[in-house]
């Protein structure tokens, strides 16, 4: 058994290193020959085989060659094969995949953008000469997850998908960030604190319902009925906290304050109008605010944190580790990458 998984991440380790160093060959990091088997064994830490094999792989492909032992792995720089990168998303945004873009264009890749309503499963509506798919904005689902493995097309998701079947993930470390807010909450004097479940993947905010219970647990917080209203993870966010509006004052339970990962304010004058909610004096939310936002709500019950960390931070180890996926000569198992970030409370949440 030991041996099988020694050899199982020996294998995970190959189509790695060979994206990096068909990486490297792209951005003229290695220019006209590879530097020694040794040297590349020394500088990533693994062993001469796995070096081997990397190459082995390149060279397969006719991007690296030998003469002779005496001039080594000459490059093939013309053999290097184009090719596009499809970015699906739920919405425009441009701007803030800028630097992604230049990532996949720095390899040689061309970054196809997509729109996931707008966008048909159909092998005709992707890219010719498609590599992989990279989705981000919690745009991917069972549907497409399951249409491209059937096409045998590697995809990634900067996501969790909660929902088989299983692919490969990276995301943030939400059990950390919410550990923290927790911690500073209770630091201030708040021990009734409740949760906006606002994914838009499906099964995510089942899953974060029962983490957040079991961290309330491990703070010894009581459950409380609010802590029980369940979202459709379908709908939009307004109508997700119109109905969390409408739960919480039919059962007349309202947290000291309510932690929300989405940016609500542009959403909360309409969802009080339209519930007709009154809160307590001692309500509060705290909210995720995006970067471009000053520290301070226009609401006198809201408060606000923020990452120093954006998305992206999650889409460049996405698009890594999809590029590890199209380097892959076999198989492999599906991974969670989980990306830490650094949470911060822009001011003390003041007790009425």
């Amino acid at each position: 058994m030991k041996k099988d998984i020694f050899y199982l991440m020996y294998r995970a380790k190959i189509p790695a290193l060979t994206a990096e160093i068909e990486r490297r060959i792209r951005r003229q990091i290695y220019s006209k020959k590879l530097p020694a088997v040794s040297s590349l064994q020394k500088e990533f830490h693994v062993a001469k085989q796995t070096v081997t094999e990397a190459v082995r792989v390149l060279a397969e492909m006719g991007i690296v060659t030998s003469s002779s032992r005496r001039t080594g792995m000459q490059i093939c720089r013309e053999n290097l094969r184009p090719g596009s990168i499809a970015v699906i998303s739920r919405d425009e945004c441009l701007l803030r995949r800028s630097k992604l873009v230049r990532e996949i264009t720095a390899d040689g890749l061309t970054c196809c953008p997509l729109l996931l309503s707008k966008t048909p499963m159909l092998r005709s509506s992707l890219p010719d000469d498609l590599k992989g798919v990279l989705f981000i904005n919690s745009s991917l689902t069972v549907e497409w997850a399951e249409f491209l493995q059937a096409e045998k097309i590697p995809l990634v998701s900067c996501n969790e998908l909660f929902s088989s079947p299983r692919v490969d993930m990276v995301d943030y470390d939400m059990d950390q960030n919410l550990t923290y807010l927790m911690n500073e909450l209770i630091r201030q004097g708040y021990k009734r604190i409740g949760l906006f479940y606002s994914g838009l993947l499906e099964g995510f905010n089942d899953i974060y319902w029962r983490e957040f219970r079991q961290l309330k647990k491990r703070f010894n917080l009581l459950r409380e009925p609010y802590d029980d209203i369940r979202v459709n993870w379908s709908d939009d966010y307004l109508d997700k906290l119109k109905y969390t509006f409408r739960q919480m004052k039919r059962l007349q339970s309202f947290p000291e304050v309510m932690i929300s990962f989405y940016y609500i304010e542009d959403l909360l004058q309409q969802a009080i109008e339209e519930t007709d909610i009154i809160f307590p004096d001692y309500f509060h939310i705290l909210m995720i605010r995006p970067n471009s936002k000053p520290p301070h709500s226009r609401f006198p019950r809201v408060d606000t944190f923020h990452v120093s960390e954006r998305n992206i931070n999650s889409w460049i180890p996405g698009y890594g580790r999809l590029r590890e996926l199209i380097f892959s000569t076999a198989p492999q198992m599906p991974e969670l990458r989980l990306v830490q970030r650094r949470v911060r409370i822009d001011a003390p949440v003041k007790k009425n």
